[in-house]
């Protein structure tokens, strides 16, 4: 926040950018979810953005603290997503930055900061570049290191995205994001 010089941000709430939760993944052991976090698993031509982790199902636990509930009050069954994956995760994106951001005042100078998970990440960064399905997947972004995005007032990329922070811990962070990609055999 002092970075940007405003520690006192407003805040946004918004559904949109949360995973709820990682589905039939919910409440595994790493080992046991480690296939579907397996690079010949995930990284394939032929599924790269749909592939689907197993959805809830009826013996799935998942503990919603009464903050979580009162954020998702009001929703229909239909809007939260049984399973999340990239492509499915696009359109949510979309609808956060027609609705907040590009009616936002950071359009005319401010910064904001926008705080998401993974696959949102990946859904931000794919609209701001207009990247391929398969040049998406190839990107690494740690969910750990801040991203600078400078946008004009059409909100189009200005430059390349930029990590914030020094070198090693971008580089380490970058490194282990990759790493998760890898099957242990």
């Amino acid at each position: 926040m002092d970075g940007i010089n405003q520690m006192r941000l407003p805040v946004v709430h918004m559904w949109h950018l949360n995973e709820l939760c990682y589905d039939g993944l919910t409440s595994l052991e790493e080992g046991q979810n480690a296939p579907w976090h397996c690079e010949e698993h995930v990284r394939t031509d032929a599924a790269p953005l749909t592939l689907h982790s197993p959805p809830w199902t009826n013996t799935t636990t998942v503990t919603v603290s009464s903050t979580m509930q009162c954020a998702y009050e009001g929703l229909q069954c239909f809007e939260l997503l049984t399973y999340a994956n990239l492509k499915d995760t696009i359109p949510s994106n979309l609808s956060f930055w027609d609705d907040v951001l590009m009616r936002g005042d950071w359009r005319w100078g401010k910064r904001d900061l926008i705080s998401a998970h993974g696959n949102h990440l990946w859904g931000i960064v794919r609209h701001l570049k207009g990247v391929s399905d398969a040049a998406i997947m190839e990107l690494n972004l740690s969910t750990k290191i801040p991203i600078v995005f400078e946008l004009d007032a059409n909100l189009k990329l200005t430059c390349p995205i930029k990590f914030l922070g020094d070198e090693v811990t971008i580089k380490t962070a970058l490194e282990a994001i990759a790493s998760e990609w890898k099957c242990n055999k």
